[in-house]
């Protein structure tokens, strides 16, 4: 929005009792908006960078009330400083801003978008007795909301198609999450390889993301002893699974097989992914957000240019065979996974045949300097040639 030559400004919370403004770079202006304490349940404040501990049974219980405050006191901060602010527009990233949005521009003639990066109510936070009825609530917010909005953006077709069917709205501008180019960190694809100690004769499949329950990182794991010897994995990422996932390879003798890389800096991970013969990624159907998830590091992938082993879900099928990426499998049988990942390497012409189509891909369709002129076109459709919050 900024190099199209938009003034930008970013609002975020912070605890505090002062507004904070500063810029991250030419016509980028970022407002800390304050969320000041609530006397009595400072140590609940959500917005905090570091919380204090809350050590007393008292505190815990007073925790859920206390969040529920200091989101509404969010909620309220936000929209006077929105109102404040001579905007044509406001684009509300996910559905906890959408609230302020729509009373920000209630007042003025300003474009409202809901930028929803998830099906906000089918993610994890919603399984479950008390998930179920927070659910139910924020469905009906959600109804109520998204209406007001002049544009919805979403991340992939089978996102979009759920939403505009449940809330009866015209299909969203989808907007992937893609992936910009960018040139080698220092480190070519042999270094790499040498240093996680693989040799050219072997194939190594990376895991890249966050090491969490739902991710199908362990199944992946249990397919790695299904193929032969000279399949290496390199798991790159952190996350609460990490030691779990570390016995799991002690287990199942596989701990020369695996490589656990850790956390990477952004500036290198593509340089890792392009070290790499396939990506693999096994999101499981946990619930219908994952269903119908298009993960970033399938993108990542595109953009580095290496073939990927993906869930057999609808988006991640679509790119995998319909336009001759990769393979799908199970995500919830080893036998699968291990079957799909034999067939990508079986026949080294059907194999480059798929590199060449992901970098026509990566070329024509999915990059960032393609994908962005669709967010352009809406704020260029509003009219709008000034300045966006």
């Amino acid at each position: 929005m900024a190099d199209a030559g938009h003034v930008v400004s970013i609002f975020i919370a912070v605890s505090g009792d002062e507004p904070q403004e500063y810029f991250v770079g030419k016509g980028i202006r970022v407002v800390a908006v304050p969320v000041r304490d609530i006397d009595g349940l400072s140590e609940c404040n959500i917005f905090r960078g570091e919380r204090l501990p809350v050590k007393t049974l008292s505190a815990k219980i007073r925790r859920y009330p206390a969040n529920r405050l200091y989101r509404r006191r969010y909620i309220e901060e936000s929209v006077r400083a929105l109102i404040r602010e001579d905007v044509e527009a406001v684009h509300c990233h996910d559905f906890h801003t959408l609230e302020i949005g729509v009373r920000a521009v209630s007042s003025r003639k300003a474009v409202l978008v809901y930028d929803s990066h998830e099906i906000f109510t089918e993610t994890m936070a919603f399984i479950g007795l008390q998930g179920l009825l927070k659910k139910a609530f924020y469905i009906r917010q959600e109804r109520r909301l998204i209406r007001h909005a002049d544009r919805v953006i979403t991340v992939g077709d089978g996102c979009g198609h759920f939403l505009a069917k449940r809330y009866q709205i015209p299909m969203p501008v989808i907007v992937e999450n893609v992936s910009e180019f960018t040139p080698e960190d220092g480190r070519p694809r042999e270094k790499i390889r040498a240093a996680l100690e693989v040799n050219p004769q072997q194939k190594l499949l990376m895991y890249q993301g966050l090491l969490a329950p739902g991710r199908g990182v362990e199944t992946v794991m249990e397919a790695v002893p299904l193929l032969p010897a000279e399949y290496v994995l390199a798991i790159v990422g952190f996350g609460p699974s990490e030691e779990v996932l570390r016995q799991l390879a002690g287990r199942l003798g596989i701990e020369s097989r695996v490589r656990f890389v850790g956390r990477v800096p952004r500036e290198s991970l593509l340089s890792y992914t392009r070290s790499a013969d396939a990506g693999v990624m096994a999101i499981q159907k946990r619930c219908l957000n994952y269903y119908y998830a298009l993960p970033n590091k399938i993108f990542e992938c595109i953009a580095a240019g290496v073939p990927f082993a993906a869930s057999d879900f609808p988006d991640m099928r679509r790119l995998a065979l319909n336009e001759g990426m990769g393979v799908v499998f199970n995500p919830e049988e080893p036998e699968s996974i291990a079957a799909a990942i034999k067939l990508l390497f079986s026949n080294p012409e059907d194999y480059r045949q798929k590199q060449a189509a992901i970098g026509s891909a990566a070329t024509n369709r999915y990059n960032w300097h393609v994908v962005k002129q669709k967010l352009l076109d809406i704020y260029e459709q509003a009219g709008m040639n000034g300045r966006a919050c």
